[in-house]
């Protein structure tokens, strides 16, 4: 029994342009420059992960103040690198249609992203989802966005379900760790940046997109 479906949104609902290297190598340069380095700052890797390894270096090195003060600033550079391509947004084919139907069968929708809430609220907007959504659960809502299940368990409270009523969609094993740490169920989707084989090795289930879903559910 499916109560609400939390949705990934770049790659699973919708199609972005946004400069994921970019974001990492500036982010990446803002922490050599405070004389932090480390063989995670590779634009290959997740951009947490980046964030995650040098805020743990700069913490040997600097105080508490300074830690704040560069996590403000790091927040800054992906909101500006997120906000640069968002008027060019677009809905992935069939996402619409599938979640016209949950809603009209009483589940509830939401969405969980590590984007700004600026930017995610933009682009519901512009796709034309936005009217399909319940609650919406941005990176700059919580101090730690997925994987920590901060924002699910924040969502499932806001939309008044159980966590075990709860499914997570995305198109990255980060989110399936997200749902795995957060207690919900987890089906990938093959719209974003992971094929099947990502999805196989960590035993997950998946679909071809969104629009395979209500086949599932209903």
């Amino acid at each position: 029994m499916v109560a609400a479906v939390i949705f990934d949104l770049d790659g699973t609902l919708i199609r972005s342009n946004i400069d994921f290297v970019k974001m990492k190598n500036m982010i990446i340069a803002h922490f050599r420059s405070l004389g932090v380095n480390s063989e995670y700052f590779s634009s290959s890797r997740p951009t947490f992960e980046i964030v995650q390894k040098g805020i743990e270096l700069l913490r040997k090195k600097w105080s508490e103040e300074t830690v704040s003060e560069v996590r403000r600033h790091i927040d800054q550079i992906m909101t500006d690198v997120e906000m640069e391509q968002v008027d060019s947004v677009s809905v992935i084919a069939g996402v619409s249609e599938a979640m016209k139907l949950l809603k009209e069968k009483g589940i509830k929708i939401g969405i969980l992203t590590r984007s700004c809430r600026e930017y995610a609220l933009k682009s519901l907007e512009t796709t034309g989802l936005s009217k399909l959504v319940d609650s919406v659960a941005a990176r700059d809502d919580i101090d730690r966005p997925k994987p920590d299940p901060d924002q699910v368990i924040m969502l499932a409270n806001k939309m008044n379900v159980k966590l075990e009523e709860t499914l997570m969609v995305g198109d990255h094993p980060i989110d399936a760790l997200c749902a795995k740490n957060s207690n919900v169920h987890f089906i990938g989707v093959l719209t974003g940046s992971s094929d099947a084989d990502a999805f196989k090795k960590i035993g997950c289930r998946f679909i071809g997109s969104v629009n395979d879903l209500p086949r599932m559910l209903l």
